[in-house]
């Protein structure tokens, strides 16, 4: 096993500077950096990549999603190229909708006050019968007091102009089609209708409802028996009943049969607009958090990683993500019940209209919750009410990136001056530093992190041992915060032999 490492970490309150920060001591039992000195795993080199230690990443798609991805990307130093198939991008005067749980992110990469000038609030959901009278309203006015801000309409070319501007143009490739890719040991090889062969490290598919890297990678599954049977079983789209056809009909006066899904050919579209209910808007906002969690993971590899290293971070990825999608989809039931026909749709309406306020609380209160960020760009604090819901992929990825500075020899932490400002104030104030709780909550959310259903999917990426020796260490900081005096002994009795200040700004 490789020598323990020292894991020295300053957390300071979210809602702002003014409160003294804590300084605790954590000994790894095994180090969060690959040893660079061992044999590295052959890197994937191309005339499209350049040799480096970190992962390269293809993205096939260059909407919302594939760009959110490549801006996050490239703030965090990992090389990686959009591929477009479309031969300019498509800047139709169509609106989106992003809840308040996407503020974080646009805050990060410094687009919020751009977008502001460009949307319009959304505080209420008004639902018409088809008379064009209006029933009842779900008023969404409290997202500013709870979660920071409220839901917004955007042009679409707007927020796509945005992520676009804040991507290198050469990482960008237009009217390049991925065809198929073949998954080895070591890389991904992508061939593209162009007739190239791209190689890369990590290929993400974000190239809409049907993706055309889903559709391949569905085949590849069927191939080795790791489909559910019930993937395997024919279903029907949709009908049109043609009562008293007796001779076929001629294509030149039906155009419609033309279409290749009219005779069931394949039942996948080529394309669509979203794959939930757009009202809630949870198409663009799930784009955006799936590229936030997956950007962590991927920063939080080794460098020389292997092909275990990326599957693990793809297991804890879908872990994290898929229960918020699938709480997407409840809530996406809903509004589909309110402008549905029939008994049911009816008896959703009245019950919704009957009790609109509590249904529109509880849709704020599952999904405005859910506010993720960057673990490597600068930390936003909240600005609402409810606390953030622990993001398993941020701290993992803080965690990573704490222990990968200290092992740096260029890195040295230094948190003298923080250190003598706290005890000063708590010795004027004969009290404990606020700070000391701070720990608490951070030990409250390694427990909601190991209670969770990524437990295990954890335990197989890090050590346990470094769950435990923070959430210890937390622990006994909460304990000494019995007394004023064994508080400060944190402070006093804590060794640094930093000399050069570590920046705050991406400090939690």
């Amino acid at each position: 096993m490789a020598d323990a490492h020292p894991f020295k970490a300053t957390y300071v309150h979210s809602s702002g500077s003014d409160v003294p920060s804590v300084t605790i001591n954590v000994t790894l039992n095994a180090p969060l950096v690959t040893d660079t000195s061992q044999e590295p795993r052959p890197r994937v080199v191309g005339p499209q990549f350049v040799e480096t230690q970190r992962p390269k990443v293809l993205i096939v798609g260059g909407s919302i999603g594939g760009l959110a991805l490549g801006v996050l990307l490239q703030k965090a130093g990992i090389e990686f190229l959009v591929f477009e198939r479309a031969p300019v991008f498509d800047h139709a005067e169509t609106a989106i909708f992003l809840n308040s749980t996407t503020q974080k992110f646009l805050k990060q990469i410094d687009a919020w006050d751009e977008i502001l000038s460009h949307a319009k609030f959304t505080k209420s959901i008004v639902v018409a019968n088809e008379g064009r009278k209006v029933e009842y309203s779900l008023e969404f006015g409290d997202q500013v007091r709870l979660f920071g801000s409220n839901g917004y309409i955007v042009p679409r070319r707007i927020l796509h102009n945005i992520l676009v501007s804040r991507i290198e143009r050469r990482n960008i490739i237009m009217k390049k089609r991925v065809l198929s890719y073949i998954s080895g040991d070591r890389y991904v090889t992508v061939r593209c209708a162009s007739g190239d062969l791209i190689t890369c490290d990590i290929l993400v598919g974000a190239d809409g409802v049907y993706s055309a890297v889903r559709q391949n990678l569905y085949h590849e599954l069927k191939t080795k028996g790791l489909l559910p049977p019930k993937d395997s079983e024919e279903v029907i789209l949709s009908t049109v009943s043609l009562v008293g056809q007796t001779t076929p009909l001629d294509p030149e006066m039906f155009p419609i049969i033309k279409d290749e899904h009219c005779h069931f050919v394949r039942i996948i579209g080529e394309n669509k607009p979203y794959s939930v209910n757009p009202s809630g808007g949870s198409g663009a906002t799930n784009a955006i958090h799936d590229a936030i969690t997956l950007a962590n993971y991927i920063v939080s590899l080794p460098h020389w990683c292997e092909q275990k290293d990326i599957e693990q971070r793809f297991k804890a990825y879908q872990d994290e993500r898929m229960p918020w999608i699938k709480e997407s989809y409840e809530n996406g039931k809903v509004f589909k019940g309110m402008v549905e026909k029939g008994l049911k749709a009816t008896m959703v309406r009245l019950c919704s209209k009957v009790m609109s306020g509590i249904v529109a609380r509880n849709v704020m209160m599952k999904m405005g919750a859910n506010r993720p960020q960057a673990a490597f760009l600068k930390y936003v604090p909240d600005t609402g009410i409810v606390p953030s819901a622990p993001q398993p992929s941020y701290l993992f990825t803080k965690a990573i990136l704490d222990a990968r500075a200290l092992s740096d020899p260029l890195v040295e932490i230094a948190v003298e001056q923080d250190k003598a400002n706290d005890i000063k104030k708590a010795k004027a104030d004969e009290e404990v530093p606020a700070s000391v709780q701070l720990v608490v909550k951070r030990a409250m959310d390694i427990e909601l992190i190991k209670m969770s259903h990524i437990s295990s999917t954890y335990a197989d990426i890090v050590e346990a041992s470094v769950i435990a020796s923070a959430l210890s260490a937390a622990k006994s900081a909460a304990q000494l915060a019995a007394t004023p005096k064994s508080a400060l002994e944190i402070f006093q009795n804590t060794p640094s032999k930093a000399k050069k200040p570590v920046p705050t700004d991406n400090v939690v």
